[in-house]
């Protein structure tokens, strides 16, 4: 069992990113701090972009889907699978991230900084 217990959990980080980020989908679609995830797209338009997702060298497999729902905001959905020798272990993450600011503070473009969560 999780140490959720399989319960829902709640994070949020704030992100800078450029409009040419947003633009090319690269908050979402590129690798970020994980190296180990290998991101491919599948689609990409100016209103969605979906990708494939193979982490781990394999154990971890999964997709995701990002599109824009307002002038301010980009709503999302991943799914992975893991498999190890205890067995499998699925996560189902749903995104919702919103424009907050034009300026970015402290944090340069692409970084990113916990928030809080429960």
């Amino acid at each position: 069992m999780s140490p959720q217990g399989g319960k829902p959990t709640f994070n949020s980080v704030r992100q800078c990113v450029t409009p040419e980020m947003i633009e090319r989908w690269d908050a979402f679609a590129s690798g970020g701090s994980d190296s180990s995830c290998r991101r491919t797209v599948v689609d990409r338009s100016a209103q969605r972009v979906r990708l494939n997702l193979v982490c781990s060298d394999g154990k971890s497999t999964g997709e995701a889907e990002f599109s824009t729902a307002g002038p301010d905001r980009v709503v999302g959905k991943m799914k992975m699978l893991t498999r190890t020798d205890r067995g499998e272990t699925k996560l189902d993450l749903r995104v919702e991230a919103r424009w907050i600011s034009s300026e970015c503070g402290a944090l340069k473009p692409g970084e990113t900084v916990r928030m809080g969560g429960g």
